[in-house]
């Protein structure tokens, strides 16, 4: 009568087989296609190092001094702030510990009062 041949059920071990054959072929097929991609750069497209002239004048020495205090000031400015944010992190997950520590002993609390409340039954 039905000519078709049945298809697996969707809990069986062939189907589940199927299923992760496909999971595998499909993560081997992401996985290259993004090891493809990372590949794409040309070595001419980096940047080329600067040429350094004999002797650099004053001014050019003066630049390079203000500059390098300039990104002075800003790793200090970023290691403020990067300090400052770790310690409000571990103060939040200080208060995050002590709740959970606090919501713990109070169910344990409510356990002890229900197990006394039925004993007294």
């Amino acid at each position: 009568m039905n000519d078709r041949p049945q298809s697996p059920r969707p809990n069986t071990p062939q189907t589940l087989l199927h299923a992760l054959q496909g999971s595998v072929l499909l993560s081997a097929l992401i996985l290259s296609a993004g090891l493809t991609t990372a590949q794409t750069t040309k070595p001419s497209s980096l940047p080329q190092p600067a040429t350094l002239t004999a002797r650099p004048d004053r001014q050019e020495i003066q630049d390079l001094l203000k500059q390098i205090q300039r990104e002075r000031e800003i790793q200090s400015q970023v290691k403020t702030e990067a300090d400052r944010q770790f310690k409000q992190t571990t103060f939040l997950f200080t208060v995050f510990l002590a709740v959970l520590g606090l919501i713990l002993a109070a169910a344990i609390a409510m356990l002890w009062l229900l197990r006394r409340a039925s004993f007294a039954k």
